[in-house]
C-alpha cells in the first residue's frame, strides 16, 4: 500500500532508491531537515512523493513520473524542490496545498495531464517558483486555484497551450521581479519575468523577443 511511510523524521536522508508500483509511493509526515535525493518514485497508483507538514526539507535529483500526482506538499513550510524531473503524471506534476515559503527551482515539469505546477488555496503563500522548464502539459502549465497569494513566479520557461489557468480567483501574485542584470533561464542577459511560449510558436515571448 505504502512503498515507504515515515512519521516525524528529524535530520534524515532518503536517497538512491526506487519506489514503484505501490499505491502511495513515498509518504513523509511532519518531518524536519529531511533530504530526499536521487529517488525514483514512479508508476505508483496515487502519489509518487507526499510531504505532509514538512519543514526545512529538500527534494532533489529525483524522478517523479507516471503517478497520479508527482509530488505533493501539504501544509509545508520552508522546503525546496530542486533539479527534479516530473513527467507524465495523470493529474498534477507538482501540487502545493496550504503551503508557505517553499521554493520550486530548476525542475523539468512536462506532459502532465491536469497541470504542471498547481498552487491550491488562499493559504498557499510566499512560495517561489523559478527557473523551471514547464512544457507540454495538457491542461495547463500553471494552475492557481482558490486564490493563492504573494507567490513569486518568475524566470520560468512556459510552453503549453494554456500556460496559466486561474480558478475561483486570481490572487495577488508576482509574475516578475525588478529587471536585473544576469543570465536568465534561457541564456538572456537579464532576469525579470517568465518566457511565455506556445507550441504553435505564437506565445508572447516568441513574437516579442
Amino acid at each position: 500500500y505504502h512503498g515507504i511511510n515515515y512519521d516525524q523524521i528529524r535530520s534524515g536522508k532518503i536517497q538512491d532508491l526506487s519506489v514503484t508500483r505501490t499505491f502511495y509511493g513515498i509518504t513523509l509526515w511532519a518531518g524536519q531537515n529531511i533530504t530526499v535525493s536521487n529517488v525514483n518514485a514512479s508508476a505508483n497508483l496515487n502519489r509518487g512523493l507526499y510531504l505532509g507538514s514538512p519543514q526545512n526539507s529538500t527534494v532533489q535529483y529525483s524522478i517523479l513520473n507516471n503517478n497520479v500526482y508527482g509530488v505533493v506538499l501539504s501544509t509545508a513550510q520552508r522546503n525546496t524542490l530542486v533539479d527534479n524531473t516530473v513527467r507524465w503524471n495523470s493529474d498534477t506534476g507538482v501540487l502545493l496545498v496550504d503551503s508557505k515559503d517553499n521554493a520550486v527551482l530548476n525542475n523539468t515539469v512536462s506532459e502532465n495531464s491536469w497541470a504542471g505546477i498547481q498552487l491550491f488555496s488562499s493559504t498557499t503563500q510566499n512560495n517561489t517558483i523559478s527557473r523551471n522548464t514547464i512544457v507540454n502539459n495538457i491542461g495547463s502549465g500553471l494552475r492557481l486555484e482558490n486564490t493563492p497569494v504573494n507567490n513569486k513566479i518568475y524566470d520560468n520557461l512556459l510552453n503549453n497551450t494554456i500556460n496559466a489557468y486561474f480558478w475561483n480567483g486570481i490572487g495577488n501574485n508576482n509574475w516578475n521581479i525588478t529587471k536585473t542584470s544576469g543570465k536568465n533561464f534561457i541564456n538572456g542577459s537579464f532576469i525579470g519575468g517568465n518566457f511565455w511560449a506556445q507550441p504553435n510558436g505564437q506565445g508572447f515571448s516568441q513574437i516579442n523577443p
